[in-house]
């Protein structure tokens, strides 16, 4: 084999591993539209979201989302938000608006993410840069319907 050849299947081979790091998305990519409405985490990092009694709250207008963390008797204890743009299924969040402990650490990040909807469920992937751990995000929210979750 050439050395040429054996360049090429080295990349080959590389690229055909980095691509089964993150298994694709299923679903169809979001748009803006399908985004509008109140979510509620199910799932972080492939796992049922782990609450103790808390719930987390997505809640997205045309132009704008924020993150509510409510305990079981309704008490919030933190938010973030701002505004977002979506298109072709990539989600870009700008924290520019918040509350308690976790806002002090989250102004002025953005978040870009791979989005993609499936029925109910909406599914991110991708990253807050600034946050500790590489800010690494991989969670599935659920369309709250009728008030009801």
């Amino acid at each position: 084999m050439t050395a040429a050849a054996m360049i090429v299947l080295l990349a080959l081979v590389q690229q055909s591993s980095a691509a089964g790091a993150q298994k694709p998305l299923s679903g169809q990519p979001c748009d803006g539209g399908a985004l509008v409405g109140t979510w509620q985490i199910v799932e972080s990092d492939g796992k049922p979201f782990a609450s103790d009694g808390e719930t987390v709250y997505k809640h997205v207008t045309p132009t704008h989302f924020f993150i509510l963390s409510v305990d079981a008797s309704g008490v919030a204890s933190y938010g973030h938000g701002g505004p977002y743009t979506v298109s072709a299924g990539a989600y870009t969040e700008s924290i520019t608006q918040g509350f308690a402990p976790t806002f002090g650490a989250l102004r002025g990040l953005k978040g870009q993410f791979q989005c993609r909807i499936e029925g109910d469920r909406w599914h991110i992937v991708g990253s807050v840069p600034g946050v500790a751990g590489e800010g690494h995000i991989d969670e599935t929210w659920l369309l709250v319907k009728d008030g009801k979750q």
